[in-house]
């Protein structure tokens, strides 16, 4: 559901189209289990693509609710096993992702719809303007889906290390 969420999402950024409100109250599902989203107003308040993505990530929050049970310190932490809640961790460190500071470093829709659908197993395919963007999870390694996430590494600012060493010299 948040996969289909996510890729109507990028469909209406992809035409210049901000939801603005995005809400468990503007996320309906129809008979045959996909996602319609409501509540379009002409005051967007001026939000921006990021803005849905955050509010996005802020409702699979909600959705997916507190997990008391969950284990705090997995017994073998680089196992490549999936327990019961790995589905769910996952979807939480995306939504995570989604909801980051600065606006900057947030996913696009495309993206976080991607890694969402790649994440879930027995997710449908994810369609966006048509294309497939991503098929259900089958891929061995769990963290390709954190790492569709990611932004592309930046190459440092030239002055940054000069930066350094002035400051490194004034300090002798």
């Amino acid at each position: 559901l948040a996969a289909a969420v996510a890729a109507t999402l990028a469909d209406l950024h992809a035409t210049g189209v901000v939801h603005g409100h995005l809400d468990g109250s503007h996320v309906l599902v129809s008979a045959d289990g996909r996602p319609v989203l409501c509540g379009f107003g002409a005051d967007d308040g001026g939000a921006t693509p990021a803005d849905d993505v955050a509010a996005l990530g802020a409702l699979i929050v909600r959705l997916l609710g507190p997990d008391p049970e969950g284990e705090v310190v997995p017994e073998r932490r680089w196992a490549r096993r999936r327990g019961a809640d790995w589905a769910r961790r996952s979807l939480l460190l995306l939504a995570d992702h989604a909801c980051a500071e600065p606006a900057s470093r947030r996913p696009t829709a495309s993206r976080l719809a991607a890694s969402i659908a790649s994440t879930v197993p027995g997710a449908p395919p994810v369609e966006t303007r048509g294309e497939v963007v991503a098929e259900p999870a089958a891929a061995a390694d769990p963290l390709d889906a954190l790492r569709a996430t990611s932004a592309t590494p930046r190459d440092p600012s030239p002055g940054r290390p000069l930066a350094a060493a002035v400051v490194a010299a004034l300090t002798l």
